[in-house]
């Protein structure tokens, strides 16, 4: 009986990978956190407008669960404290979930801002074009950008390849890193969808993490963000 192929590597603890460059502390490194197009109608259980199944069940839950921790460290931590940028897209097709007025063009509440977090709009699939974006976090002098939200495929993807290609990083001295240097996507805090049953929604998710791993980005989970990023 064939055997079932191995699932592909998340983590660094994969003896097939060799990461680029680490995953730093906050308290000594200048980080923002992304995240992007977090919206309700992004969501199968409710408009199944992208596709009838969602990746990542736990999406919500790991999302809240980072957004509590990043923010724990910035009430202990407002000297070293990360930047928090939303963005959510304003879709210009009347019959889309994400056209603006409409509630399911609202972030998800379990990603609403809160506080002085940045809150932008973008039209474009990248939320670097068109958008404020890059010069907000060219001023905030960052050094290491972690990535997350919906879709994986589309908004996320580009996003990540368009900061890696516009190097939006920076070194300790102010230098912008070599493209990928310092972008991270948090893989369990990412989701995206089946295409209407054309393809399985895991497969499309797993697929478009690795043809970013090591090109564009690095790849990491919540919970290392939590130990290694925010301790």
């Amino acid at each position: 009986m064939p055997q079932e192929p191995a699932a592909a590597a998340t983590t660094a603890s994969s003896p097939f990978y060799q990461r680029a460059f680490p995953l730093l502390p906050a308290s000594t490194t200048k980080t923002a956190l992304l995240l992007v197009d977090i919206q309700i109608g992004l969501n199968t259980h409710d408009t199944p407008y992208y596709g009838r199944e969602r990746s990542n069940p736990a999406f919500e839950t790991n999302i809240s669960a980072l957004l509590a921790a990043v923010r724990a460290f910035n009430a202990r931590s407002p000297s070293t404290s990360i930047t928090v940028i939303h963005v959510y897209h304003r879709s210009s097709r009347s019959e889309s979930p994400l056209y603006p007025g409409k509630a399911s063009a609202k972030i998800m509440p379990c990603a609403a801002p809160e506080g002085d977090e940045a809150v932008i709009a973008k039209t474009a699939t990248s939320a670097l074009v068109g958008t404020e974006l890059e010069a907000k976090i060219r001023e905030a002098g960052t050094q290491q950008l972690l990535i997350c939200g919906i879709a994986t495929d589309h908004c996320v993807s580009t996003t990540v390849r368009a900061a890696a290609d516009l190097e939006v990083c920076v070194d300790a001295g102010g230098e912008s890193k070599t493209t990928r240097d310092g972008v991270w996507i948090v893989d369990d805090c990412s989701a995206c969808f089946d295409n209407h049953g054309s393809f399985d929604a895991e497969v499309v998710h797993k697929v478009n993490v690795e043809s970013l791993r090591g090109e564009f980005c690095e790849v990491t989970l919540g919970e290392e963000v939590k130990k290694v990023m925010l301790a």
